[in-house]
């Protein structure tokens, strides 16, 4: 079974309506030549309840016997907040990836294992394979301080991170 997780929004742009705004599980027995919707995996409410307009960069992750799903809080809320775009990567295990159940504490909110934050900017778009060597997640951010026309100001660094103790 191959498993994909989607950022899915109501609006063309993805842009706005953000109460409609999901990140979704579908699957594929065929080897991605049909797919099948398994279930939502956030939506609104998780993403609010810890400050934030929407989850959105998601990816699913293995590690051992357990999978992760990795999202970026985006759109901090309130005139306070400092980062309006991606703040980090949250990683929350998944409970059950064939019913797209994550694990949850017992008032329905999300139990993160671990948050990286960006240490720049803005980032958080992330992704995490156990057999890279270097260890780690990967992870992007955007240093807007670059002011060379060559310089590339969105990287991806690698953490040395991993998603659970190793």
């Amino acid at each position: 079974m191959i498993y994909l997780s989607l950022d899915a929004s109501a609006t063309p742009s993805g842009l706005g309506e953000w109460q409609k705004r999901k990140i979704i599980l579908i699957s594929s027995k065929d080897h991605g030549k049909s797919w099948r919707f398994v279930g939502k995996l956030t939506d609104f409410n998780d993403a609010n309840n810890f400050g934030y307009l929407i989850f959105t960069g998601s990816s699913l992750v293995k590690k051992g016997r357990r999978l992760f799903l990795l999202i970026s809080p985006s759109g901090a809320k309130g005139i306070f907040k400092k980062n309006k775009a991606h703040d980090g990567t949250m990683v929350v295990e998944i409970e059950d990836i064939t019913r797209a159940k994550l694990k949850r504490g017992p008032n329905g909110k999300l139990i993160i294992l671990k948050w990286i934050k960006p240490s720049l900017q803005s980032g958080g778009l992330s992704d995490y394979d156990e057999k890279n060597i270097y260890g780690g997640i990967l992870f992007s951010q955007i240093n807007t301080n670059i002011h060379s026309k060559n310089a590339d100001f969105f990287q991806v660094y690698s953490t040395r991170e991993h998603i659970t103790k190793p």
